[in-house]
């Protein structure tokens, strides 16, 4: 999920499964969990779009990244990623939890 507009150093942490360093730059820059990075193809546009939380249910992040991202911006529940996806489809997809299932849910029914 190489980005190349916005690259967090949270997203960075995230891409690497670097759960731990992801986990204390949510808290210590909790802004980073709101910021939406992109990727954008050569003459094709846009690749795809996406907030940290969304890149963290794609790799299968520790439950701890999640959850620290859920609690840094709870909104994020709520945002869509380029391909209209919630963080709630992206838990299903990716097996989540059910402790991150039903923290999505308890956010955003």
């Amino acid at each position: 999920m190489k980005s190349n507009v916005n690259p967090t150093k949270l997203c960075t942490y995230i891409e690497n499964n670097q759960w731990n360093d992801a986990v204390r730059r949510c808290q210590q820059y909790p802004e980073e969990a709101f910021t939406w990075v992109y990727r954008y193809e050569a003459d094709k546009g846009l690749r795809w779009r996406i907030l940290p939380i969304h890149a963290a249910l794609v790799l299968k992040s520790d439950e701890s990244v999640i959850m620290a991202l859920l609690q840094s911006y709870p909104d994020g529940a709520r945002m869509k990623d380029d391909n209209t996806m919630l963080p709630l489809h992206l838990a299903f997809r990716n097996e989540a939890s059910k402790n991150i299932i039903n923290k999505i849910l308890s956010i955003y029914p």
